[in-house]
This record gives C-alpha cells, sequence and structure tokens, in this order.
C-alpha cells in the first residue's frame, strides 16, 4: 500500500502491524527523500540510507553524487562518486540544525530531527502543514536541495541548497565532453570533435546530458585525435605514471579500444569513460597548459568548436 506520507509500503496481511512490515521505499532512497524518510546508518546491519544523484535528466541509474551521514562526525557529507572524496559537509548538528546550513532554522513549515543512538544515526524532517509538498533532492550537478509545492504557485519552490556554489565550479554541470565556461553565454559547449546529446534540452540550457561524437565508430575503423585547446580542469582521468613521453601516451590510448582520450603533462592521463572537466583553470606561468587529446572518427573530421584552433594528427584504430 501507498501510505499518506509517500512510503510504498509491503505488510504481512495477517495480523497488520507494524510489525509486519515486510519492505518500504523509505528504507530504500533514490535521489529524494520525503518527510517522514531517512539519510541514515544502522550501526547492526552496518547499512547506509543515502541519496543518489541520477545520471542525467532521463535516467535514473546511479549518477555522480550521493549524499551520506557519518554518524561517528554527527554530518552528512556530499560524496563525488568518481573519485570517492567529499566535496562539502553540513557541519555538526548543534540540536536545531546542521551548523553549515544555516537556512534550516528559517523554514517554519519544517521540523528537523538528528537522531542517535546505540542503534542507529539518522537524519529526518517532518512537515507541519501535510496539505504542503515537500522534498530533499539530491541534483544531477552536485547539490541538495530542499523544496516545496505551495498551492498558489503550482511549482517546486526551492527554499534552500547546499553547496552554495557557481555552476562552472560542479562536477559535472555540463556532463560529458563538455566545457563550463562562466565567461561565456550559454555556459556550456561540447569539446571539438563533439555535439549536444540532446540539442532541445541544450537550448533550455539544461546540459546534464553532456555531448557525444559528432561521428562514432568501431575499433576497426580509422581515427584521428583531435586536441582540444582549453586550459581545463579534467576529472576521472587514470593517471599512468610510468609512461614517460607524450608518444608513447598517444599510442598506449591508440592501442586500448575502449581509451575515449588522453593527455600528458609530464605523466600521462587517459580516460576511457567520458571526459568530465570542472571549468576552465586559470594559466601558470612557466607551467604547460594542459591540452586533451580527443579520439574522433578519421572521415570528416569536425573543425574546432571554440574560436581557438585545433590540431589534429594520425590516428590507428579504435573501438567507440
Amino acid at each position: 500500500m501507498l501510505d499518506n506520507y509517500g512510503n510504498l509500503v509491503l505488510r504481512r496481511t495477517r495480523p497488520p502491524s507494524s510489525a509486519d512490515v515486510i519492505w518500504q521505499s523509505f528504507d530504500y532512497p533514490t535521489d529524494t527523500i520525503l518527510p517522514g524518510a531517512k539519510i541514515g546508518y544502522n550501526r547492526i546491519t552496518k547499512k547506509r540510507q543515502s541519496l543518489t544523484s541520477w545520471r542525467s535528466p532521463n535516467d535514473p541509474a546511479k549518477g555522480l553524487y550521493s549524499v551520506q551521514l557519518d554518524p561517528d562526525e554527527d554530518v552528512f557529507f556530499i560524496k563525488s562518486n568518481p573519485n570517492g572524496n567529499r566535496s562539502w559537509s553540513s557541519g555538526a548538528w548543534n540540536g536545531k540544525l546542521f551548523s553549515l546550513v544555516p537556512e534550516m532554522i528559517l523554514v517554519f513549515d519544517l521540523n528537523y530531527r538528528y537522531v542517535k543512538n546505540v542503534n542507529e544515526s539518522y537524519f529526518t524532517y517532518t512537515v507541519s502543514n501535510s496539505s504542503i509538498p515537500f522534498r530533499l533532492v539530491m541534483n544531477l550537478s552536485g547539490q541538495i536541495q530542499h523544496l516545496k509545492w505551495p498551492e498558489s504557485s503550482q511549482s517546486w519552490n526551492l527554499f534552500w541548497s547546499q553547496p552554495i556554489q557557481q555552476p562552472c565550479e560542479s562536477y559535472s554541470y555540463c556532463g560529458p565532453f563538455s566545457v563550463c565556461d562562466e565567461k561565456n553565454v550559454p555556459l556550456c559547449r561540447c569539446l571539438n570533435g563533439f555535439i549536444p546529446q540532446s540539442p532541445k534540452d541544450w537550448n533550455v540550457s539544461v546540459f546534464d546530458n553532456g555531448c557525444v561524437r559528432i561521428n562514432n565508430f568501431q575499433c576497426k575503423d580509422k581515427v584521428e585525435i583531435l586536441q582540444d585547446y582549453q586550459q581545463l580542469g579534467f576529472f576521472n582521468g587514470q593517471l599512468y605514471d610510468a609512461i614517460e613521453t607524450a608518444d608513447e601516451c598517444k599510442n598506449f590510448c591508440l592501442d586500448d579500444c575502449s581509451c575515449n582520450a588522453y593527455a600528458f603533462n609530464s605523466s600521462c592521463l587517459l580516460w576511457k569513460n567520458g571526459v568530465f572537466t570542472r571549468g576552465l583553470l586559470q594559466k601558470v606561468e612557466g607551467q604547460p597548459p594542459l591540452y586533451i587529446q580527443l579520439r574522433v572518427a578519421a572521415s570528416k573530421t569536425p573543425g574546432p568548436t571554440s574560436e581557438i584552433p585545433s590540431k589534429t594528427s594520425g590516428g590507428q584504430n579504435f573501438c567507440h
């Protein structure tokens, strides 16, 4: 049955009691918790209840960010899933709110609670006016957002979010194979050789789906290397310290059918999944820029997608 709080509950029918709950959706949150649900940690079973962002606006598979509770420090934190690092913390619970989320005390319709005992630790919230829907969401860009649906507006209104950041500071604001530049309009552009996966979304400034190759290809097909000339903050590349030259790095990538891109600057970085960037980096005097080399189909090699020219070099076989 679906209860009045939005919890889907499977019970034994005889006799009906809270002890007869076989399964309930509140124990397995995805990217959203409703009033009464928890972000928590069970000290007996060692299981966590955490929020995980969607992979894209249309794909509910696990995305890049999750919100988890640290029961020892009495904080919840955002973790970036590709590298496992914490990108933000709520600060400790002070009895009324988490110290780094002062906006929590300004919301009069809600009652926030943090519970800690020998069995479990968890954060939850309840509402004083059940006629107004609320939801707490881990969104695609790595923000926790608390929203409500007032009857007067008939739309979700954001009343607090954390961390407060510029869009380009987000790990994946523009999605894979793209660049976020706060000096440009629109904020996002595709890397050289790529186009928006969903032009319709990009036209309304929804960039999470990122970019895809202009021309797909298979392992037997000929490819070329197309360089992107921006100085970027790249993420999720694999470091290969044993590779000592740019040519070795290039050949290592070209010999691996799963390699999508490489970069070399005293060490070799390879990307076997989507290339994610975090805005443009400031150029450092005396330090060479890190240019990324992208694998594209040799036939109908695309021109550059930015005003800065790009270079190509000969290619070999690759598997898309």
